[in-house]
């Protein structure tokens, strides 16, 4: 299969401390992308084959900042089925402009349509009615990649190459765009009986209630808290790094993860999605 397993745990240290990284943006292999969610895609796309009647053809809403697309098209290609994806284009762009992720898409052979830029469910909807008369017998992956088997595979990965002593105590942080990754770490870390604190960090302001609804779902037995520092949704941060982090989404958890270390329990864990 080309997603990998049991990527690893790397201790970071830095002046003020040390804090350990999941390695998750290794799970699809160069030329896959740094992109975590590709596990549940893999695994909802398989079950989808096997299925008595398989989609012929797949489509994904790509984003802006997003790795989706170019996941999707890398993966559909190992599998040897045709995928669209539609993707965001903003009125101050050239005509004709594709960015560099939707390039990587063209790349792996996928079809890309352009949409204008507007609300992600509404450009969703708006492609499912495009997909539906293009490709009738197809599948339009949910928007986000909301995908059930993104919340498992994510539990499984965490409960299965979890070392013991990160596990049981400690501050745990993700970044959260969708949820959907966020929701599998806090699946795993109730399997495994964690009792120290989640914290969700947004890559964009949205409703905090919404957001701890969501992943409270699958988080039983410790404390989760959510944090918002006001960043919009094109808003990026630059810091040090030396690992895969988008600056839309993982770099700002890891940027707020190290102004804040000193003052969370320990050990600090950081699961970094590479989204």
């Amino acid at each position: 299969m080309p997603v990998i397993t049991n990527t690893p745990w790397e201790l970071k240290r830095y002046p003020g401390g040390k804090i350990w990284v999941k390695r998750e943006d290794l799970c699809s292999p160069a030329p896959g992308p740094a992109f975590s969610k590709i596990r549940g895609v893999q695994a909802a796309l398989r079950n989808r084959l096997n299925h008595p009647i398989p989609p012929e053809h797949i489509a994904v809403l790509d984003s802006i900042h997003s790795k989706a697309g170019w996941g999707v098209s890398w993966l559909a290609r190992e599998y040897g089925i045709p995928v669209t994806v539609y993707y965001p284009t903003l009125v101050s762009e050239a005509p004709g402009h594709v960015r560099p992720f939707q390039r990587k898409c063209a790349e792996f052979g996928a079809t890309i349509v352009p949409l204008k830029a507007t609300k992600s469910a509404v450009m969703w909807y708006q492609a499912r009615k495009l997909f539906g008369a293009a490709a009738p017998g197809g599948w339009l992956l949910p928007n986000g990649l909301k995908l059930s088997e993104s919340i498992d595979e994510t539990a499984i990965e965490l409960t299965t190459y979890t070392p013991p002593e990160l596990g049981q105590e400690g501050t745990w942080v993700v970044s959260v765009s969708s949820g959907t990754i966020a929701a599998g770490v806090a699946k795993g870390l109730t399997q495994i009986g964690f009792r120290g604190k989640l914290i969700l960090h947004l890559g964009y302001s949205r409703s905090i209630p919404e957001v701890l609804a969501y992943v409270g779902q699958y988080a039983f037995g410790y404390k989760m808290e959510a944090v918002d520092e006001g960043y919009g949704y094109a808003d990026l941060v630059n810091c040090a790094h030396d690992f895969p982090c988008n600056p839309w989404y993982d770099l700002k958890a890891w940027k707020w993860i190290q102004e804040s270390e000193q003052r969370f329990p320990k050990p600090v864990c950081f699961w970094n999605i590479g989204a």
